[in-house]
């Protein structure tokens, strides 16, 4: 079985695959072909018997113009190829191999969203506090809260008035892992958070339906 027949037998097994992912691993298969190419072997000529641990740098090569996250993608897709020809006996490279080489050549992802510069959160946080409305004091008093404790989404959905002390200034909230964290407000946060407690029809929930 050449190379080509192998890569559509491959895509063509999606039961475990959801529309998403059977469309980035077309789009792998298609950066194998070419990285297979770009270093003399014709995919339509070559047995998949012929697979070599080679191939894994190759195909890494050929994803360097993309970003990291993209990098990774593409190559759990041809990892996912590696192990499928494997099960079949198609070729002799062992996965294990295959996907520790990949940790080595891969690019590290950085998860961590771009912080915005200290005087832009200034100046959208002083355009929220002119907000009138019932749900731009909400927003005024929410964002403030995030910007100044870097409570994530999550926590501040899980937020209760319980959990805020204004006489300390300090408040308690569930934290990713089912752990309890502990925060502090600037005086202007408390203010604002007073200011939205005395709007709130919530009594419990500091933030009811405001991530909805």
């Amino acid at each position: 079985m050449n190379v080509n027949a192998a890569i559509q037998r491959f895509l063509d097994d999606r039961d475990a695959r959801n529309h998403k992912t059977a469309l980035a691993y077309g789009s792998a298969m298609g950066y194998l072909r070419r990285a297979l190419v770009a270093n003399e072997i014709e995919p339509s000529m070559v047995d998949i018997s012929t697979l070599a641990l080679s191939w894994t740098s190759w195909m890494v090569d050929s994803l360097r113009h993309l970003s990291p996250a993209s990098e990774h993608l593409y190559a759990t897709g041809y990892a996912s190829f590696v192990q499928f020809c494997y099960d079949r006996s198609w070729c002799g490279v062992p996965p294990e191999r295959v996907r520790s080489t990949l940790k080595t050549l891969l690019r590290r992802v950085d998860l961590t969203p771009p912080a915005l510069p200290e005087d832009e959160v200034n100046v959208f946080l002083a355009w929220v506090e002119g907000l009138t409305t019932q749900a731009g004091v909400r927003d005024c008093a929410m964002f403030t809260l995030m910007a100044h404790t870097g409570l994530r989404r999550a926590e501040i959905q899980r937020l209760k008035w319980t959990d805020v002390d204004f006489v300390s200034l300090t408040g308690t909230v569930l934290a990713k892992g089912g752990k309890t964290r502990r925060f502090h407000m600037s005086t202007l946060c408390a203010s604002r958070l007073w200011t939205w407690k005395v709007h709130c029809s919530s009594a419990t929930q500091v933030f009811p339906m405001a991530m909805e």
